[in-house]
């Protein structure tokens, strides 16, 4: 064999792969080389920022909500019942012991978180919110949960002629009456281009007077006198008829044509006691 021959082709193919090997950390170092170059040439990624908590209630859950239609019926004019949430107040009933100061809000998957401290007790607390929808919200508090609809003006257009406490209906005397006084006090507090039948009011009235006496002369609790209560309710219920009117008038865009639909010719309380003269007949 010829050695010599073998170890010049030997060497050959060294050189050969000593040149692929060069090659290959060549480029590996070129490549190393260019990635901490592009590494210091580009920023740093910018640090996640966690949202910082807002003041007050987010504009999302302003309004006024309860938990069912009859809830939110004549929500304008209830302090029980209704949740109210404002830019930076939150209550659930009319008293100071149910009212908050919202200091903050700050946005979670599912909705808001509220941040509280109560007015009366000063003490702070927390308000978890879920959006349902626009109109719909899951509201939690130690653990209980209340779903709440948005109170909403047709809301407040079912309520009119109705007293805030009311069930819906006329079947009680107290209701009947402050229904027929509403009437009444319609032209006088928001509508003077109505006109109402005032003989058509004072036969409610009577029949509710008739009816509310039947009812405590049948009361074995009732010890006063019986002409002096009824009159007194009235007063009151005058009085609060006439502050409905002008609440619901402050809500309802077109009240002076909605209290039709409650009193006018195929009204849902009282039909025909008060007219839009302008109409023909």
């Amino acid at each position: 064999m010829n050695w010599r021959r073998v170890s010049r082709q030997a060497s050959k193919s060294n050189g050969r792969s000593g040149d692929r090997g060069t090659s290959r950390a060549t480029t590996f170092m070129s490549l190393m080389i260019f990635a901490v170059v592009l590494a210091i040439a580009l920023p740093a990624p910018a640090a996640s920022k966690q949202a910082k908590p807002a003041p007050g209630a987010p504009p999302e859950l302003v309004g006024h909500w309860g938990g069912s239609p009859s809830q939110c019926r004549s929500w304008n004019r209830k302090t029980e019942g209704v949740t109210s949430i404002a830019p930076t107040t939150y209550s659930s009933c009319g008293g100071l012991a149910c009212e908050s100061q919202i200091r903050s809000h700050s946005r979670t998957k599912s909705g808001f978180s509220l941040q509280m401290r109560g007015t009366f007790s000063g003490s702070n607390w927390r308000l978890s919110v879920r959006i349902v929808d626009s109109n719909v919200i899951e509201i939690g508090t130690d653990g209980s949960i209340s779903t709440l609809v948005r109170c909403t003006e047709a809301d407040a257009v079912a309520g009119i002629g109705l007293s805030a406490e009311s069930d819906g209906s006329l079947t009680s005397a107290p209701a009947a009456m402050f229904s027929a006084l509403y009437a009444l006090a319609v032209p006088k507090e928001a509508c003077p281009e109505l006109t109402v039948d005032e003989q058509a009011v004072q036969v409610a009235l009577s029949v509710a007077r008739n009816a509310y006496a039947r009812f405590l002369a049948r009361s074995s609790a009732f010890r006063g006198d019986i002409s002096q209560s009824v009159a007194s309710s009235e007063r009151l219920a005058r009085s609060g008829a006439a502050h409905a009117v002008r609440q619901d008038k402050a809500v309802i865009a077109d009240f002076c044509e909605r209290v039709l639909g409650a009193f006018g010719e195929r009204g849902t309380l009282y039909p025909n006691l008060i007219k839009d003269p302008r109409r023909r007949a």
